[in-house]
Order: C-alpha cells, then sequence, then structure tokens
C-alpha cells in the first residue's frame, strides 16, 4: 500500500514538474515542444551555428615523374667490338680474294679496311643522341582538407551550450534529459 502511495505521489509530482518546466518554456523560440505529450526524456532544441571542422590530410598519389637528360650524359661510351668485328669479316672476305702472296695481301688488306669501317660505326654511334628524357614512377603526398565534424552550438535550459557531431544537425538536435536522484 505505501509503495502505491508513493509512486502515485511520485507521479503526480513528475506531471506537475513537467508542467512546470513546460510554462517555463513556452516563451522560449528556441524550443519546440510539438508532438510531445507529457514528460519526455527526449526534447528538440533549435540549433544556434553551425561550425565545420576540417583537418589537414596527406594522400599518397603515383605520378610519372620525367627529367631531361644532360647531353653529357646521353653520350655512349666508346667500345671497340666495331673494330674487332670489322677486321674479321674483312680479314674473311679479302682471303676469298686471290691466290698466293695476292692472298695474304687481299687479307691484309680487308682487315685494315673492315676495322676501319667498324671503327667509324662506332664513333658514330658513340655520338648518335640517346633519348632526351627519363621518365619513372614516383610516390608523392598532397594535403588535403577533409570534413572531420561539425561545433554545433544550440540553447538548452536557457544557455547556450555546445557539443561536436559527426553529421550536419539541421535547424533542430535532439536531446535527451536524463532525470536521476541525487541522495
Amino acid at each position: 500500500m505505501k509503495k502505491i502511495i508513493a509512486l502515485s505521489l511520485f507521479t503526480i509530482g513528475s506531471m506537475a514538474s513537467a508542467q512546470q518546466s513546460r510554462d517555463y518554456y513556452d516563451d522560449d523560440p528556441y524550443y519546440d515542444y510539438e508532438d510531445h505529450s507529457g514528460f519526455s526524456d527526449v526534447i528538440i532544441a533549435k540549433v544556434i551555428d553551425v561550425r565545420p571542422i576540417t583537418e589537414t590530410i596527406s594522400v599518397p598519389e603515383r605520378r610519372e615523374m620525367c627529367e631531361r637528360i644532360p647531353p653529357e650524359e646521353r653520350r655512349r661510351h666508346k667500345s671497340h667490338g666495331g673494330a674487332i668485328l670489322g677486321g674479321i669479316i674483312g680479314g674473311v672476305l679479302g682471303n676469298q680474294v686471290g691466290k698466293g702472296n695476292g692472298r695474304k695481301a687481299a687479307t691484309a688488306a680487308g682487315l685494315v679496311i673492315g676495322s676501319a669501317i667498324g671503327n667509324k660505326n662506332d664513333e658514330r654511334r658513340a655520338h648518335a643522341p640517346g633519348p632526351d628524357t627519363r621518365c619513372y614512377l614516383d610516390t608523392v603526398y598532397r594535403e588535403e582538407e577533409q570534413l572531420a565534424g561539425y561545433d554545433v552550438s544550440y540553447r538548452y535550459n536557457g544557455e547556450v551550450r555546445h557539443t561536436r557531431m559527426r553529421q550536419h544537425p539541421g535547424s533542430e538536435i535532439q536531446l535527451r534529459v536524463d532525470v536521476s536522484v541525487i541522495e
């Protein structure tokens, strides 16, 4: 019986308190109690200000990097392979011509002429221009502003309060009012 009386008194007190607080906020334009009947633990407060919070992050990007090669680097190293190969080929061809001492002279002439031609070919390749540019893939980092959330100002109980939210709240914010007994 005592429990029923205590519960009834608590319920009547809560309803009276809710009505009194409702009367207090009726003049406050920042509160909207539509669609809330009686005492509720969720209220709607008007948002006063919303400011985006940004943070700077580094974003990796793969890019093709190209650079000019100086002319000194483009020259190739001189090789003697062409002279050697030309001498062998010239000697073999010269050996095919003539008989006796003539053959020896033709082989020697073929060797000298083949070496000279091979050497000229090596020189031409050494001075031939190589590629003007060298390209490679590289990772570069660029800084980017990223939205991290919102600083929200709202009015509750006659005071301006602040919170952080992940999403934009719009013009209103829902507040959970938690009532607990202080002993």
